[in-house]
């Protein structure tokens, strides 16, 4: 029986297509990148990469103005601008992204009360009601003069008065 490889060592070896030459050919063992492949791109890294994008300054004109600012609130102008302008789209995302943005709000700050052991919470119709009676208490006193205050002899006497 033959054997098919043939050594690079022995006399016979001949090189060419397919066949490098003995010196050139890895060693036992021994691999062709050392190093591997590098890794793909984790879900972190994609995000610090996106946040570095996010904050970089970038030139914007507007007007006769050139202004440098992130590339976050260049985007905001721009989606506020198309916003004002009418686009639905651009409507609908700023309205969802300013009410998530609020919502989170809402949800740190009553966590924070939460973590301060503050049970007490105010409804919607009572922060109304105490708001409906701080203006017109207001109003009331605008609209009323006021009256002159008596001298402060005046007051312990009446006070005294009374007792």
């Amino acid at each position: 029986m033959k054997k098919r490889g043939r050594t690079p060592e022995s006399e016979e070896y001949e090189f060419g297509y397919g066949k490098p030459p003995s010196e050139t050919k890895f060693g036992k063992g021994a691999s062709g990148n050392p190093g591997g492949r590098p890794r793909g791109m984790t879900a972190g890294r994609t995000n610090q990469l996106a946040l570095k994008e996010a904050y970089r300054p970038v030139t914007v004109r507007e007007g006769d103005k050139v202004l440098t600012m992130t590339a976050v609130q260049a985007v905001l102008q721009s989606l506020v601008a198309s916003a004002a302008k009418g686009c639905g789209p651009a409507e609908r995302n700023f309205l969802e992204t300013v009410q998530v943005i609020e919502r989170e709000g809402a949800a740190r700050v009553t966590a924070r009360h939460k973590a301060k052991g503050d049970t007490h919470q105010t409804s919607d119709l009572d922060a109304a009601r105490r708001i409906a009676f701080l203006l017109s208490k207001t109003s009331r006193e605008r609209e009323q003069p006021q009256p002159s205050q008596p001298a402060p002899s005046l007051l312990i006497k009446k006070e005294r008065i009374r007792d």
